[in-house]
Order: structure tokens, then C-alpha cells, then sequence
């Protein structure tokens, strides 16, 4: 299972950002929809690096104060944390599983349409939080 997709609505001083973490899909979420595309191959990529350690390695940059931390911190949290986050918290994180039609997506506070509404959840039902399994 590989992160791909991150959208945040609300986490501490991050507000409405979404963060691609794999060339292999163009993936956004707007106004409750989440669109997935397949990326178009990268030549160069494919030159240099092959199928290396390396094709996968992201960077991020920014200014003092800009949120990095608050991302890593995110991204590291594990679910009692995200159980407990803040009423104003609201973010959404996408995996590519196995097969690369089905995807995992773990949600707190928001609602994707097509999927938080008709998949089921892996977990028990919670207010703000859920894990659904989907084929795209």
C-alpha cells in the first residue's frame, strides 16, 4: 500500500492544500468529489531512475512556518490520535493498494461523495472519522 494523495481541508495552520505524492495518478478533490486520473508516463523519469528506490523519493520544501512539520506530523499520526483530533480538523488521505484500481482512503471530517456514502467502512461507524476500501 503507497500514499498517493493527501487533501487538507483544516490541520493546524493548513488550509485547503492537496499534496500528489505519486506520478502515477493526477488526483483532486473539489466541492465533496474526489477525481482520479492515471498519470502519463515519464520518460525521463523512467531513464534515470528505472524502478529504483529513487522513483519514489518526494521532498518537501518551504518556508519557515510554512507547515512541514504539521504534514509530517499528519502523516505519522496513528489512529487513536486521528480518533481524537480537534472538531475543526478535516483532511483526507488516499492509498493505491496491491492492485492498482483499488484504493483505501482514510477520512476525518469530510465527506467524499460516491465513497464516505455507499462504500463500507473498514471500522466500526465513528462521527468524524472512517476507512473505506474502493474500486476506481
Amino acid at each position: 500500500m503507497q500514499l498517493i494523495y493527501c487533501y487538507i481541508k483544516n490541520f493546524r495552520n493548513i488550509v485547503c492544500q492537496e499534496i500528489n505524492f505519486s506520478e502515477n495518478y493526477n488526483v483532486h478533490y473539489k466541492e465533496d468529489t474526489l477525481y482520479i486520473d492515471y498519470g502519463q508516463p515519464n520518460q525521463a523519469a523512467d531513464y534515470l531512475y528505472g524502478q529504483s528506490f529513487m522513483r519514489n523519493l518526494r521532498v518537501i520544501v518551504g518556508k519557515t512556518g510554512s507547515g512541514k512539520t504539521n504534514l509530517l506530523q499528519l502523516l505519522g499520526m496513528n489512529e487513536y490520535e486521528r480518533l481524537n483530533s480537534l472538531e475543526k480538523d478535516a483532511y483526507l488521505m488516499l492509498y493505491q493498494m496491491a492492485d492498482k484500481n483499488s484504493f483505501l482512503m482514510e477520512c476525518v471530517g469530510i465527506d467524499v461523495k460516491g465513497i464516505t456514502d455507499q462504500c463500507s467502512e473498514y471500522l466500526p461507524s465513528r462521527k468524524r472519522y472512517g476507512v473505506y476500501k474502493f474500486v476506481f
